[in-house]
């Protein structure tokens, strides 16, 4: 429950920025400048030109830019650029109507900082004063109009800070209650509207709304999320926010026509290592989720105009899918945590609703495509419990995909053979109760289709079963889908 605080936040004064040092050393391999901590959720914006901006926090503690010139995955990238500055959290961007790109940061001595882009020039360094202690978030739903919240530092409250004035001016910082677990999220679906979202306590996600004239009072909007949320408005008073569950698996929940759907997973579940950020394309209507998983790699989600995401993919060119390992358990989070040193799991329970063991693939990147994996396949063991991998592939592990579900003997076969496709990005995952609930596109005797959000199809794992779940009794029927590297 939330409880009152009537205390605004502290003014202090500026402090000064200093100088980052190149720690992008190439400019399509950023993993080692970047700090994955679910505290250090990275920021990510598209501008007036359908552009995509991504800020990051690096090792180095300043603030990382890099911008992708066009709204598609295939759109090439720029180089990555320092902003300096000193950040004790992760950032927060947004853009106004005149395509001018306002950056946020918790800064030295606990200070709101901001930087913004006109044109193609930054802004110097500015302080905003304040004492907060959570990443801020940003939002303009006007000509000229910048919103700002972060939470203070001494009281838990809800901090808020506006421009401009009838002065011109910056508000100054005004406590509007409550007591924050982590960060707010921000939101404008109409100029004079605010929607703001953050946990509170029990891990309840709470909202509060700008109306025109006055503020809503704090509401409940579901259970159970850590961190920061992000979130993004579209036309038609339409909402829709992410978060990481107490799990650290993404979760995602829309608002429209006066409701809020509930939390669904975000399709082809992710274990992530920070808060996520949102990018919504209001030309195209079309969103895009980043977020950092264990590694320090950016993966992105995106959706299409009808709201129906499709798989994780990294976010930069050049990183291939480059080792796959198993993790299983009868106690879920000794399995989630299971993976090896520098590999991430996906989230989706291989054995998910039939009983067993819990079972997750962990996936590791690298930068050179000659020793990327090129090609997976899912095969029944024999009657002798011999794997008989097809020529060119060989057995994960040995470890049975079906293990304690009382089903067929499953086991993965991979190939890093070029001549048997095009070298993967990313592993994902069709889940549903039964065959019906699968897009029907058939691309063989038993090969099922995988349609991801942004419309690209692209094979499932070619198998002589399919099914993840085969011969089980209970649980969910299971496709893995290749996801190729467009680059």
């Amino acid at each position: 429950m939330f409880v009152p605080a009537a205390a605004a936040m502290v003014a202090i004064t500026a402090g000064s920025a200093r100088l980052s040092a190149q720690c992008f050393r190439d400019a399509d391999t950023p993993p080692s400048c970047l700090r994955p901590s679910p505290t250090d959720k990275p920021a990510a914006v598209v501008d007036n030109a359908q552009h995509l901006h991504v800020f990051v926090k690096g090792t180095d503690n300043a603030l990382w830019h890099r911008v992708r010139a066009g709204a598609d995955a295939t759109s090439p990238w720029g180089a990555w650029e320092s902003l300096a500055g000193t950040l004790l959290s992760g950032p927060s961007a947004s853009v106004r109507p005149d395509n001018t790109i306002d950056v946020f940061v918790r800064g030295a001595s606990n200070h709101l900082a901001h930087r913004w882009l006109t044109g193609s020039a930054w802004s110097a360094w500015e302080d905003l004063g304040g004492n907060i202690d959570s990443d801020p978030t940003s939002v303009s739903w006007g000509a000229n109009r910048v919103d700002v919240f972060a939470r203070n530092a001494v009281d838990k409250s809800l901090g808020h800070n506006f421009w401009p004035t009838s002065t011109g001016r910056w508000s100054g910082w005004e406590s509007l209650g409550g007591v924050l677990a982590g960060g707010p999220a921000a939101a404008s679906w109409a100029p004079n509207r605010l929607d703001v979202f953050m946990a509170g306590g029990g891990s309840y996600m709470y909202t509060k709304a700008w109306l025109g004239t006055a503020w809503s009072e704090y509401a409940q909007v579901g259970c159970c999320i850590v961190g920061t949320p992000t979130a993004y408005a579209s036309a038609g008073n339409s909402l829709y926010v992410s978060a990481l569950g107490t799990d650290n698996r993404l979760f995602g929940q829309s608002y429209s026509n006066g409701g809020w759907s509930g939390w669904q997973f975000e399709l082809s579940p992710w274990h992530a290592a920070s808060s996520p950020a949102l990018a919504y394309n209001s030309q195209r209507h079309t969103p895009e989720l980043i977020a950092m998983i264990p590694g320090g790699i950016l993966m992105r989600l995106a959706a299409d105009a009808a709201g129906t995401w499709g798989f994780w993919q990294p976010l930069m060119s050049g990183q291939y899918l480059s080792n796959i390992a198993v993790t299983s358990n009868t106690d879920y989070a000794t399995a989630m945590n299971g993976c090896p040193a520098g590999y991430s799991p996906t989230g989706q329970d291989l054995n998910e609703g039939a009983g067993g063991d819990y079972i997750f693939l962990c996936l590791q990147w690298g930068s050179d495509r000659f020793h990327a994996i090129y090609n997976l396949g899912i095969q029944v063991a024999g009657t002798d419990h011999d794997v008989r991998c097809p020529a060119n592939y060989e057995v994960l592990n040995a470890n049975d995909l079906n293990k304690g579900a009382g089903g067929a003997s499953l086991y993965l076969c991979y190939s890093r053979d070029p001549h048997t496709g095009s070298a993967l990005s990313n592993i994902g995952f069709r889940a549903a109760t039964g065959f019906a609930q699968f897009v029907p596109a058939i691309l063989g005797e038993d090969q099922l289709a995988c349609t991801i959000g942004d419309n690209v199809r692209y094979g499932a794992a070619k198998a002589q079963q399919s099914n993840l779940n085969l011969k089980t009794t209970k649980g969910k029927y299971i496709i893995a889908c290749m996801i190729r590297a467009t680059n």
